[in-house]
């Protein structure tokens, strides 16, 4: 019975001891700048006289002697490197976790790109948002004259020579050049303040539901129908050299008629949520610029619609 209960407890002294090396062998890993180190139990002096437990004496021994050479090592205090010559399953992979993230940071082979474009980004943040917004929108508004040019041309493919010379050379540059002023003023410029300056100062800047909610619901019964849009109409009258009487008309028939407001909310509240929750401040805009070209296309074909009437 004494013997049993002797076995149970060498055998949970060599599961904790186990269990011990492999947190310090996490930790060292994780943090890599504490030095940690644990002392075996000694049961020399136990021992002697009883054979059998000095078998059990060297068996636990035997099973901690590697953990306990590698906690005795010095450990260095770089943060990525460990004196481990063999290092374990653990180790491999919190070395692994490090590295992704220093990946996503600035060091590493694929952080030597991201690094400095991160940094492109933080520094100069309304030259990247103009440039990227004003392209995007000119490439934008390029697909839609082209599909809308590609499709008259179907549709009068049996009028005259005339007609067809007249829809090929439909392509409007003043309408381009009011989308490329419409992405890189207020799509760069003016949302990169409105978003990542007054919304953070007025709510927070917060990844919160409650602060995510918030946000996207200020914009799209505020900031959509009251700037976003009638901002793109102002600057085209401007260019087309109409008056503000007629560009907020045909704003309202849009609206009325077309759905326009509609399909905004729909492409931009679950893209404004991704936003706000998960897309860091320097990459918000470029990010913005991605779904608002396939946005652009539909606003670019609704706006040109009513311009031809």
């Amino acid at each position: 019975m004494i013997q049993s209960f002797q076995l149970i407890l060498y055998t949970s002294t060599i599961v904790l001891i186990l269990a011990n090396s492999r947190g310090v062998n996490a930790r060292r890993c994780g943090l890599g700048c504490h030095q940690t180190s644990f002392i075996l139990p000694s049961h020399t002096h136990h021992a002697k006289g009883n054979p059998q437990r000095l078998q059990h004496t060297n068996t636990i021994r035997a099973l901690v002697a590697p953990s306990s050479t590698f906690a005795s090592q010095k450990v260095s205090h770089h943060p990525a490197i460990v004196n481990d010559p063999l290092p374990t399953k653990m180790n491999r992979n919190s070395l692994a976790l490090r590295g992704g993230a220093s990946v996503l940071g600035s060091a590493g082979a694929g952080g030597m790109m991201v690094g400095p474009l991160s940094n492109f980004f933080k520094s100069y943040p309304y030259v990247v948002a103009f440039t990227i917004c004003a392209t995007k929108a000119s490439a934008a508004d390029w697909i839609s004259q082209f599909a809308e040019a590609k499709k008259g041309n179907n549709g009068n493919s049996g009028n005259n020579k005339s007609t067809t010379s007249k829809r090929k050379s439909g392509l409007s540059l003043r309408r381009n050049l009011a989308f490329l002023c419409y992405g890189g003023v207020y799509q760069g410029i003016g949302q990169n303040y409105i978003y990542n300056n007054l919304f953070s100062a007025l709510f927070g800047k917060s990844t919160s539901m409650a602060t995510v909610f918030t946000k996207v619901l200020v914009d799209m019964l505020v900031v959509i129908p009251t700037i976003c849009l009638p901002v793109a109409y102002l600057i085209k009258a401007a260019i087309f050299k109409y008056s503000p009487a007629e560009a907020a008309r045909r704003y309202i028939v849009d609206i009325k008629e077309n759905g326009l407001l509609v399909i905004s909310w729909i492409v931009w509240a679950p893209a404004q949520a991704l936003s706000f929750a998960f897309i860091p401040e320097h990459y918000r805009i470029p990010f913005m610029a991605c779904v608002s070209f396939f946005w652009l296309i539909m606003v670019s074909s609704i706006s040109g619609r009513v311009g031809k009437e």
